[in-house]
């Protein structure tokens, strides 16, 4: 009996069908579940409504400042992430910000606890530090976006509402950064320019690639003045006491009299390189522009009778309130000479007694 086999080969081929496209269906499913997370595209959108701008004030380089001195009075600038949109699974807990696109970093930067910045004035750069996460400008995979130099902060706070469907997600952090002045190096004096500091990012963690840059950056506004102080003034003559000789009022027998003129320094300790004056003032003057002090009155005090101020070489008199030129500060001790005499202010009588007089004087440097 002879049989067809027809049938059994439609069959065969029936099952063959059947097989490839479970097996292609398989494959498939084998596909999507090797498909990496990174592939899933970012919900969150994150930015801050904060202002990002440093304005630094003006600093004086003291002498003999070691390097790493901090200058000036720290600024503090607080920052406010807020992110939307952010995964109602487990992911959106690994939210993050990242700060990246650094400025150009000062060459005593190490990296770590903290950034120094250039501010192109030789000698000072800015150093910023972050709360509660430290900045710093290491380059690693979690350090700023795609692996280049900056820090993370985070995680974000996450706070979701609903449920299901209707569940929603935001996420917030708060960063604090302090700025300040420090010595690195040999200073000269100038004026820092603004420049931007750093941006930010964000991204989820095993998640998605970093996203940004936000619309906000941390900038430094530029106009902040470095100064060299020159000189420091010795203890002994910060608070010094001149002691006149004593004289008969018979030296001073008529009006614009002088009589009894001492010789005083003001030593200083300096560094080379500023141009250094000095300004005088009295507390009770009897004349400004010729440094007359006017008489002391009351029981005890001589009649009729100030105290005049001389330059070093007893010349001429140096008026009050007006900067005298010392010239250019050499390098170590430096002794500032200057006279002082008694002056007679008047035709009226004069009386013996005591002569006393107050003067202040300030250093200024460029």
């Amino acid at each position: 009996m002879t049989t067809d086999p027809t049938p059994n080969v439609a069959q065969t081929t029936t099952l063959m069908r059947v097989f490839r496209v479970c097996w292609a269906l398989l494959m498939l499913g084998f596909l999507y579940a090797a498909l990496p997370n990174s592939a899933l595209a970012a919900t969150s959108s994150c930015s801050t409504s904060s202002s990002g701008s440093l304005t630094m004030g003006n600093v004086a380089v003291p002498v003999n400042a070691a390097n790493g001195t901090t200058l000036g009075t720290p600024v503090t600038l607080t920052m406010t992430f807020n992110c939307t949109g952010v995964p109602t699974d487990t992911s959106g807990n690994n939210l993050y910000v990242q700060a990246g696109n650094l400025a150009a970093r000062d060459p005593a930067d190490t990296g770590a606890n903290g950034i120094l910045f250039d501010t192109s004035i030789a000698g000072i750069a800015l150093k910023i530090t972050g709360s509660p996460d430290q900045a710093s400008a290491s380059a690693c995979l979690r350090c700023g976006p795609n692996s280049t130099a900056g820090f993370e902060i985070g995680a974000l706070n996450r706070t979701c509402t609903g449920s299901g469907n209707n569940r929603r997600c935001t996420a917030t952090i708060t960063q604090t950064f302090t700025a300040q002045f420090v010595k690195t190096g040999a200073v000269t004096p100038g004026t820092v320019q603004g420049l931007q500091l750093m941006q930010f990012w964000w991204y989820e963690y095993g998640t998605t690639a970093s996203s940004g840059p936000m619309g906000t950056a941390v900038t430094l506004n530029g106009g902040a003045q470095v100064t060299s102080v020159g000189c420091t003034v010795d203890t002994g003559s910060q608070n010094m006491t001149v002691t006149l000789p004593a004289v008969t009022t018979a030296a001073l027998q008529t009006q614009g009299a002088t009589a009894g003129r001492t010789r005083f320094n003001i030593n200083l300790t300096c560094q080379s390189g500023t141009t250094a004056s000095i300004t005088f003032a009295a507390t009770n003057p009897f004349n400004n522009p010729t440094g007359i002090i006017a008489p002391t009155t009351g029981t005890g005090f001589a009649a009729n009778i100030g105290i005049q101020l001389l330059n070093g070489s007893a010349s001429a008199p140096v008026p009050f309130t007006v900067a005298q030129s010392l010239g250019t500060t050499p390098n170590g001790a430096w002794s500032v000479p200057f006279h002082v005499q008694y002056y007679r202010t008047s035709s009226s009588t004069i009386s013996a007694g005591d002569v006393r007089g107050t003067l202040t004087f300030t250093m200024t440097y460029q």
